[in-house]
């Protein structure tokens, strides 16, 4: 076991765990927009960076490892600032009619925006909507226009792919190719 101390919170956890993980051990609350347990780690979309004392630069929470004696702060100013600069960028992008929206009421973008401060204004970054919405496949539907761009969707559609071939593909139909193999 290690010693870590979150928010001046001690805490013995084992080696090896994400910051992340850590901070769930306590209830400390991190947005994630990119992580799920069942992909691979990627920390792409930086809305979980915390504070590592005595580090110049934000770290993913859910990437970053837990060493020894780590001082990690979750809500800092400057934390909460990058995070509310990120929330606003991904805002500045994105579809803003959340009332069309089937996520609607629980959607980690509007939630996290809320928290965060940020308002629903037009910017200079804002883009043309491309009204490309996917629905060739019975399992999911990709909105271009809802992407967030955390690149988590690769992952998603891999994974939703395999359960959809597996779902389709009969026992017998898999014993017989091995067979054949």
């Amino acid at each position: 076991m290690i010693t870590i101390y979150i928010n001046d919170q001690e805490l013995q956890v084992e080696p090896g765990i994400t910051i992340l993980e850590a901070c769930r051990l306590l209830d400390v609350e991190i947005p994630t927009f990119c992580h799920d347990d069942r992909m691979k780690l990627h920390g792409s979309c930086r809305i979980c960076v915390v504070e590592i004392e005595k580090s110049n630069r934000l770290v993913a929470a859910c990437t970053t490892k837990v060493k020894d004696k780590m001082v990690i702060k979750t809500h800092s100013e400057r934390v909460m600032k990058n995070r509310k600069g990120i929330l606003e960028l991904m805002w500045a992008v994105h579809d803003n009619d959340c009332l069309s929206c089937e996520k609607a009421g629980n959607c980690k973008l509007q939630d996290y925006c809320f928290e965060y401060g940020v308002e629903g204004h037009r910017s200079e970054y804002d883009v043309e909507l491309t009204n490309q919405k996917d629905t060739t496949n019975e399992f999911y539907t990709i909105d271009r226009d809802k992407c967030i761009l955390c690149k988590d969707v690769s992952g998603c559609v891999v994974s939703f792919k395999v359960r959809q071939l597996l779902v389709l593909l009969n026992v017998e139909f898999i014993c017989m190719l091995l067979i054949l193999w």
